[in-house]
């Protein structure tokens, strides 16, 4: 699409963009003058002019302006003494003609062939464009999870994710790494960063010496001086003895057979039996027992500690033998009150050593652990450089998968666009060899003689006559003549017609020529013609509407036409000359109406939406009626129907006469001003504008309701305005 985007200028919105698509290759543009047309034309004549600063164009450099409009007159006829001559091929030189044209159409099908190329490089490389937009996407998501640890403060400078892509993939040693322990290193590292740590102290092992051990192992027997004591060593039941002695001998009763069988004796043989040294040997047992509960309680309390205190790190598993050592604790304590409870009984504690070793390799591994992290925190921003490192080629290595086959479309994107380039490229060495080889032919047989030869045969066609133009003498200029006079001053004595009739046939040859041999013809034409019968009398709008049309729209060479004008006849001329074929209209032709309200609007219509001017000028107070047309333009609108109608049913005398009635009638000087503005005969005369302006459109039309009811024409007015008759008072 072709897009002409207008704002901040003239008439037009600060605001809001008004948008003119001009991607059909005819855009015939109506609208009342001061609507904003002219405004479009001066922004092809000059579109970098700083007024034009906010406007927007889609037209790229391969298209070339060419424009009518009041800025061309003035720069090529009011203060020039002649005009660069147009250089068209010579009717002497058909053969060379054809040759031009063949060799034209080989470079129109070069052109082609190159935008097609272009078109496809320009999709490769947004393919290229997705793909890498696309594998960026995937790796930014991919590794959001460490975004989220420690390791961002690593990445800093490279968190954009642009930026980030190419990071990770310029990575050039990609190492297999595990991140998440990469994240807990880190995250020590900045833990003890400037903090030194204490190795962990393993708590003491309880042990029992081997004198202890022995105590409990050996049995504890009675003394040999009692007279029981073989008994009792045949019966083995010293143990039954002590409780019984300790528990139920207080009187001579026997505790089983109740007889007094009791006596000293047998109470002093009892008491032998359990000497001082049997009696020692259960307080050592106590105490040991003692002893061992104090040291084993102290060192599950540390025990219990150190591993609370020094969580284990991912690497290393926190042991289980905790709680097994408890056990085994509570068991030896049982194994204690088993030796109290039976002396004679053989204990063996139950060994630590396994479970104990178990802990000494796990504080083995922490102290190890620390001793790492104490060096790394004595090398801060080594430890942290080198993090960093093991960090991106920890990216790289998890990228590979991705990276490889986003590597792998590139080059096949890559190879495909080198390709293109290449073919691209010999086409424009064609293409310049071709254009040379016309520009020779060209420089053989183009002139400027044709082209003055044309435009005097259309002036007198015109019935134009009185001068003419002429090549100046010694530089391939045009100047206009009368007689012996040539230059500027001839322009300047033209009446305003025949100046405008004059400039238009010079342009509309330029548009076909061009004003040096050498130039190229490379680009595509934009012919823009605003408002080309202006000061012409209508005798002339069917002749240029004709010369336009087959001079101008009939030439293919020319890409794109736009023609504006205020003129309805002229506008409906040019669609006379326009295909009678629907589909053939509506694909090359575009018809769009300027409107000025507050701001300029631009609306597309159709050809059943066009009417005669006449009948445009009421489509003006209609539209002023739903605010679409502001005030200041209506009071000049109706006097301008005043006189086409009056003067068409030859009441413009009655007209009068009424004018002047309703203005001794009115009582509000505005409303007087207004009918005298109306009555005025000169279009020029604005004495009254200032006095009217501040009117509401709706006074405007009720007063020119007035009008025709009182001439006895108020049918046409509801006609016109498509209003029911009994709305009329």
């Amino acid at each position: 699409m072709n897009l002409l985007k207008i704002k901040g200028v003239t008439s037009y919105s600060n605001q809001n963009f008004v948008t003119l698509d001009l991607s059909k290759r005819i855009n015939l543009i109506y609208g009342q003058n001061g609507s904003g047309k002219s405004t479009i034309s001066n922004y092809f004549y000059e579109p970098g002019n700083s007024n034009f600063s906010e406007c927007e164009s889609n037209f790229n450099a391969n298209f070339k302006y060419v424009v009518y409009n009041q800025r061309f007159i003035e720069d090529n006829f009011y203060t020039k003494e002649g005009q660069p001559g147009v250089f068209t091929l010579s009717k002497e030189n058909a053969e060379l003609e054809k040759t031009i044209k063949d060799k034209d159409r080989e470079k129109s099908d070069l052109l082609i062939k190159f935008k097609t190329i272009e078109a496809d490089i320009k999709t490769n490389e947004e393919r290229e464009k997705a793909e890498i937009e696309n594998c960026t996407n995937k790796i930014w998501d991919k590794f959001d999870p460490i975004r989220q640890t420690s390791l961002r403060e690593l990445m800093k400078g490279n968190l954009r994710i642009a930026s980030f892509f190419t990071k990770v993939a310029s990575e050039k040693k990609p190492q297999e790494i595990n991140l998440a322990l990469l994240a807990n290193e880190y995250d020590g590292l900045i833990k003890h960063k400037g903090v030194l740590l204490s190795t962990i102290v393993e708590p003491t092992q309880p042990k029992l010496t081997e004198d202890e051990v022995k105590l409990l192992a050996e049995p504890v027997l009675s003394s040999g001086s009692s007279y029981l004591s073989e008994l009792i060593t045949k019966l083995n039941n010293l143990d039954w003895v002590k409780i019984g002695y300790d528990n139920y001998i207080f009187g001579k009763k026997c505790p089983f057979c109740q007889s007094d069988t009791i006596d000293e004796n047998i109470k002093l043989q009892l008491k032998s039996l359990f000497d001082q040294s049997y009696i020692d040997r259960i307080n050592k047992i106590e105490n040991l027992k003692k002893k061992y509960n104090t040291a084993t309680q102290q060192y599950l309390s540390d025990l219990t500690t150190m591993l609370e205190n020094n969580p284990p790190t991912v690497e290393i598993k926190k042991p289980t033998t905790l709680s097994i050592i408890k056990i085994k604790i509570a068991s030896n304590l049982s194994k204690f009150d088993e030796k109290l409870k039976s002396p004679r009984t053989e204990i063996f504690l139950e060994s630590l050593n396994d479970e104990i070793e178990e802990i000494s390799k796990y504080v083995q591994q922490l102290n190890k652990e620390i001793t790492e992290i104490n060096n790394k925190t004595r090398k801060f921003t080594e430890s942290e450089s080198e993090i960093q490192k093991r960090l991106w080629s920890g990216l790289k290595f998890a990228s590979q998968d991705i990276l490889s086959l986003h590597t792998s479309s590139l080059k096949a994107i890559s190879d495909k666009v080198t390709d293109l380039k290449t073919n691209a490229e010999l086409i424009k060495k064609q293409g310049v060899t071709l254009r040379n080889e016309i520009i020779t032919l060209r420089s053989q047989v183009s002139n400027i003689e044709d082209t003055i030869d044309k435009i005097n045969r259309n002036l007198k066609i015109l019935g134009i006559s009185g001068f003419e133009i002429r090549k100046t003498q010694d530089t391939d200029y045009y100047t206009i003549a009368r007689g012996n006079n040539v230059g500027s001053s001839v322009y300047k004595s033209l009446s305003e017609g025949e100046k405008t009739l004059i400039t238009l046939l010079y342009f509309l040859e330029l548009c076909k020529g061009k004003t040096n041999t050498l130039e190229s013809e490379d680009k595509e034409t934009l012919v823009v013609i605003d408002d080309p019968i202006s000061s012409l009398s209508q005798n002339y709008v069917y002749d240029v509407a004709s010369f336009i049309h087959y001079e101008i729209i009939k030439e293919d060479k020319l890409s794109k036409i736009v023609i504006l004008t205020h003129n309805l006849f002229f506008f409906h001329e040019l669609l006379k000359l326009a295909p009678k074929n629907s589909t053939t209209f509506t694909k090359n032709y575009t018809l769009y109406r300027v409107i000025k309200s507050e701001f300029t609007s631009i609306e597309e219509i159709s050809k059943k939406e066009l009417q005669n001017e006449y009948q445009a000028l009421w489509q003006i107070l209609r539209d002023a009626k739903v605010g679409k047309v502001h005030g200041l333009v209506i009071p000049n609108i109706m006097r301008n129907i005043l006189e086409y109608y009056f003067s068409f049913v030859h009441k413009s005398d009655r007209l009068e006469e009424e004018l002047c009635k309703l203005t001794s009638e009115q009582g509000d000087s505005q409303f007087r001003s207004f009918y005298r503005f109306i009555n005025r005969g000169s279009h020029s005369d604005s004495t009254n504008i200032t006095e009217i302006g501040s009117v509401s459109p709706e006074i405007y039309l009720e007063l020119f309701k007035k009008v025709f009811i009182a001439t006895g024409d108020d049918s046409h007015y509801i006609k016109m305005m498509d209003e029911l008759e009994n709305e009329l008072q």
